[in-house]
């Protein structure tokens, strides 16, 4: 007994055969063109998840970098390292090189002015006060030191040594006046400026030794103030000066033998005395 699979393959066999005998020939160069259909497009994977269709996502290959080589180097094992000591560089003392682009520094210039001097002095001083009937007068020398500024001031120290005689030796007088003077000068302290102008003020103290007859010398101390004009030609180092000063005296009661003539007129030193002095002076500036 046949199957109904089989029975249905003969079947259409025969059909098939049957159609192919009923077509007629066609001329391929005459008859209608024929067209072919167009191709099935490919079937839709649906997504399993919804109804849309999915497309799996694209799947990426990176190329995989192949193993480092292995090298099997001889293995050596050393001996560990000493320390080393490294002694410190010794000091070399090299001579200074001389510079050859250097600017040499300029030496200080001298500004021309010389501060110091010292010198010796004549003086005539004469007083307010009588021997007998004479105006009493000492003459002598003394030593001067002198310090001036680069400007116009100046500092005077003075040491004189004068004396008097009168009735043929009978009266004798020794006065020794030191005076301190502060100073002005008309221009700077400069060689150029040879001929100067001065004034000084200041004041001092002068001891005296009187002798009347054949007594002993009587002591007095005297205290002085002054003032004065002057003039100074000065040629370098050496110079020439000259000057005039107004004296005032008090006479200090409490040294000497001035207590005995306290009030008494005709004093061998009177109590207040007044009168003026001219100088001369030799100097070296230096």
């Amino acid at each position: 007994m046949r199957s109904p699979l089989s029975l249905a393959v003969v079947a259409t066999t025969l059909a098939v055969a049957g159609a192919a005998q009923a077509q007629q020939p066609v001329d391929p160069y005459n008859g209608p063109v024929q067209v072919a259909p167009p191709a099935p497009e490919p079937p839709e994977v649906l997504n399993p998840y919804g109804q849309q269709p999915y497309y799996p996502p694209p799947v990426y290959t990176y190329p995989v970098a192949p193993p480092p080589p292995v090298y099997n180097p001889p293995y050596y094992v050393y001996p560990p390292a000493r320390p080393i000591y490294i002694p410190a560089p010794p000091v070399v003392y090299r001579p200074t090189l001389r510079c050859t682009n250097c600017v040499r520094a300029t030496p200080p210039k001298w500004d021309g002015a010389r501060r110091f001097s010292l010198g010796v002095d004549g003086t005539v001083m004469g007083l307010n006060q009588k021997v007998g009937n004479d105006n009493l007068v000492l003459g002598g020398a003394g030593v001067h030191f002198r310090f001036r500024s680069r400007g116009r001031f100046g500092l005077e120290l003075m040491q004189s040594f004068l004396h008097a005689d009168y009735w043929n030796g009978n009266y004798q007088r020794n006065s020794y006046p030191f005076q301190m003077s502060l100073m002005l000068y008309l221009m700077p302290n400069d060689d150029k400026h040879h001929f100067n102008l001065y004034g000084l003020a200041g004041f001092g103290v002068m001891f005296d030794s009187i002798k009347i007859f054949d007594n002993p010398a009587q002591d007095f101390v005297e205290w002085e103030g002054h003032f004065g004009l002057g003039a100074e030609l000065r040629l370098k180092w050496f110079a020439i000066e000259a000057d005039a000063r107004m004296l005032g005296l008090i006479r200090d009661d409490s040294a000497g033998a001035a207590g005995f003539y306290q009030g008494v007129q005709g004093a061998p030193v009177p109590g207040r005395t007044w009168g003026a002095s001219g100088n001369v002076y030799v100097s070296i500036w230096f």
